[in-house]
């Protein structure tokens, strides 16, 4: 498979023309982009899937049928890497029910969604399994870091190994990692590493969508794609309370042109790796949150509203602008839907319709 390609001169005037639309008419024309494509030259349209059930591979298996019939044309996987808490060194990648997947599983789920003609990808999560306060992953702060980066290097390249057996097309180096995204050496000799494998898909790392810029993230130019979650404050700025659809169309619309411009001037393809709503009245001012609304009733109508604000600023950015997709977050094999469903999932629901809605006139 190929790295990212020179774009043609075609291309680079495509890029110039659309250029007026997401870089301030007074800022210097930077270089040319390296191109979106070989995604068969179109932005990705895709889930998230979480492979954690695993003693019911069946059901992913079945998860990858269901998303291609929906015309979705991408699948992103995500393998965890368990670690104790905040403070260890270790993190343990063993296949065990209710832990880690069996690589086996992993290839199995892979080899399906190339056989439907989806693009794939694969995103190692960190978990921590004794979180104390707001712990996560994106505050380690391990008692060893030297200790801690070679059991990372060593459980990221388990799961780089099995992303090539299964022919993905991408890899996820890194997922919302912040404490760790000063150490800039240490990032860019694990990507080297990574490069040094026998992978050839594309690299990339995803940033939570608050700590994205070059001075957050300085080794984005040893990757081939720039990767953020989406999860903005759609209700931050609106004109009116509750919000109408054109204030959620509108913050959307200031956040994507911020992304658009950022990946531009480092000239790599911007991957929103994460992009959801769960069906909680919070979701549109906190698509982060998923708890506060546990023991309420669904909201639907949320969900449903912070998809089409998306549609309505992201759906017709074409590839050529320097846009590679989104993996919407997330498709699950066990939880079913409904009018009861509170989680991101879109089954059964208003926010499927408008999905399928859009790919079925979606120009690629």
């Amino acid at each position: 498979m190929l790295r990212w390609l020179c774009i043609t001169a075609l291309a680079v005037f495509a890029v110039a023309s659309l250029g007026a639309l997401f870089i301030p008419q007074d800022d210097a024309a930077p270089a040319p982009l390296r191109a979106a494509g070989d995604w068969n030259d179109s932005a990705v349209a895709g889930f998230t899937i979480k492979l954690y059930h695993t003693k019911q591979p069946a059901l992913y298996l079945d998860a990858i049928d269901e998303l291609a019939a929906h015309g979705f044309d991408a699948v992103q996987i995500v393998v965890p890497m368990f670690q104790r808490d905040v403070t260890a060194t270790e993190l343990s990648v063993t296949a065990s029910p209710g832990r880690c997947p069996a690589p086996a599983d992993v290839v199995a789920l892979l080899q399906r969604a190339n056989s439907r003609g989806l693009r794939t990808a694969v995103m190692p999560f960190v978990q921590i399994d004794q979180r104390r306060g707001d712990d996560w992953r994106g505050t380690l702060r391990p008692l060893r870091w030297d200790a801690w980066w070679a059991s990372y290097r060593a459980a990221l390249t388990h799961w780089l190994d099995v992303a090539r057996e299964g022919g993905a097309d991408a890899f996820c180096v890194g997922s919302e990692l912040t404490s760790t995204q000063g150490q800039t050496a240490q990032w860019v000799a694990l990507i080297d590493h990574c490069r040094r494998r026998p992978f050839d898909g594309r690299l990339y790392y995803s940033a939570n969508f608050t700590n994205f810029g070059h001075e957050a993230v300085k080794y984005w130019p040893h990757l081939d794609m720039i990767g953020v979650n989406g999860y903005f404050d759609l209700t931050e700025g609106a004109a009116n309370d509750p919000p109408s659809a054109t204030d959620l169309a509108d913050a959307w619309r200031r956040n994507r042109d911020r992304l658009l411009n950022f990946a531009r001037a480092q000239r790599l393809p911007l991957l929103l790796t994460e992009v959801g709503y769960s069906s909680q009245s919070q979701t549109l001012r906190k698509p982060w949150d998923y708890v506060t609304g546990l023991r309420k009733p669904a909201d639907h109508s949320a969900q449903e509203r912070g998809y089409r604000a998306f549609i309505d600023t992201w759906g017709r950015v074409p590839s050529r602008s320097g846009y590679a997709g989104v993996f919407f977050y997330e498709w699950d094999p066990v939880a079913r839907g409904g009018a009861s469903d509170v989680t991101y999932g879109v089954r059964g629901k208003p926010a499927l319709d408008v999905l399928r809605g859009w790919l079925s006139g979606r120009e690629r």
